[in-house]
């Protein structure tokens, strides 16, 4: 995780949300499972870009058994992944801190 995505990520690990990164190599997909039912494939990653100028698209599926396959995916990709903690995003350089945060102000448009 690199850029503006560090500016976000202290303030939701502080307020319980984990985020846990890929260490296997690169995921790039946006999936999203909902309870056991409803699932979420696609290319969008949910901002105006995504929307209105690059015309992405997201399928959702309301299957049980496609929503099981989901978690199952998510178990095995966890298993690879490592959960980042408040220390590691506050243990960055000043620099990388300054460049993530002016990197912020352009992210309506990344």
């Amino acid at each position: 995780m690199v850029g503006a995505a560090y500016a976000f990520v202290a303030p939701l690990l502080e307020v319980g949300v984990h985020i846990h990164r890929y260490q296997a190599g690169f995921l790039h997909g946006k999936t999203m499972l909902i309870d056991d039912l409803a699932s979420a494939v696609g290319t969008v990653n949910l901002d105006n870009r995504s929307f209105r100028l690059n015309f992405e698209i997201t399928a959702w599926v309301l299957q049980r058994e496609f929503a099981q396959q989901m978690e199952m995916m998510f178990v095995r990709d966890f298993a690879r992944s490592r959960e980042m903690t408040v220390e590691e995003v506050e243990g960055k350089s000043w620099w990388f801190r300054a460049t993530s945060r002016a990197a912020y102000l352009t992210a309506p448009v990344l």
